[in-house]
């Protein structure tokens, strides 16, 4: 009776854990996506003095079946960015070390934390030596006044996102969100919901 009772409560936390995570999953899955089906986060404002906002690398690697690459996990990311100033803004994604060897010695401003007061590690001190849109890295990019999109389905590898006023200057200020399409919700939330039923009816029994 002991190990009964202690099973089922074990069990009983953890299930309706489960479903918790599942109900607040789908929540999400169907009111908090935007006309184009993106789960998107809010708007971050991120400023520097210098001449780029880069984002830390972006590690997507993935040694599984077919099912479980990122393409089918992640889906399609989107990124928008609007500018604070009449200057147009470029946004664009690349290979970290393409990004790297694009920045070179330019002064820029990578965003290590995203919490209400951002954090950022500074490095280099030069001006940079081509403007972000003449240069044929980007996997994806987007430039010009108001608010810019770029959206690109997800693959393997490490990336960087870039921010910079489309003249080169100095002086970056932006608000930025981010979001991806996240196919695999259609199969992770059933499971979840599934597993918290199955595990709430065992419970009851070992409790019972």
């Amino acid at each position: 009776r002991v190990v009964s009772l202690v099973l089922g409560s074990l069990l009983l936390v953890g299930s309706l854990g489960l479903r918790a995570t599942g109900g607040t999953l789908a929540f999400a899955d169907t009111a908090l996506r935007d006309d184009a089906g993106f789960l998107m986060s809010g708007d971050q404002t991120l400023t520097t003095d210098t001449y780029a906002l880069t984002s830390t690398s972006m590690e997507v690697h993935a040694d599984a079946p077919a099912a479980f690459m990122p393409d089918r996990l992640i889906g399609d990311a989107k990124v928008t960015a609007t500018g604070n100033s009449d200057l147009p803004v470029f946004v664009g994604v690349a290979a970290t070390a393409d990004v790297d060897a694009f920045l070179g010695a330019t002064s820029h401003a990578m965003v290590t934390n995203l919490d209400n007061d951002p954090d950022y590690a500074t490095s280099g001190t030069a001006a940079p030596a081509m403007l972000p849109g003449d240069s044929d890295i980007w996997v994806a990019q987007s430039s010009g006044t108001g608010t810019q999109e770029l959206t690109w389905t997800v693959e393997e590898g490490d990336w960087t996102m870039l921010v910079m006023n489309a003249d080169g200057s100095r002086g970056v200020t932006a608000d930025l969100a981010a979001g991806a399409t996240i196919p695999a919700l259609d199969w992770i939330i059933p499971t979840l919901l599934i597993s918290a039923g199955i595990g709430l009816m065992a419970a009851i029994a070992l409790l019972v």
